[in-house]
């Protein structure tokens, strides 16, 4: 028959590794969120020497969007958001 310090210290070895596998399973679980309306595209606009080339319209355009284009234009160091 098994004593009862030694059930009570099969429990609390039980309890303890099932904690850790319920913590361990939280902190690697990777963050996961849903598409959001505040998705940007964002690049630069370079000439064939590599330098930015400033004043550039960029349109986007994609039948998924729900307007029928974007244009932007490229600031003064080629970036566009």
């Amino acid at each position: 028959m098994v004593s009862r310090i030694a059930l009570v210290v099969r429990w609390r070895v039980a309890f303890l590794f099932v904690a850790v596998a319920i913590a361990s399973l939280f902190m690697a679980t990777p963050t996961v969120s849903a598409q959001s309306a505040g998705s940007t595209i964002h690049g630069t606009v370079k000439d064939e020497q590599g330098g930015a080339v400033p004043g550039v319209n960029v349109t986007l355009k994609s039948p998924a969007l729900q307007v029928p284009q974007i244009v932007v234009v490229s600031d003064a160091d080629g970036n566009y958001r």
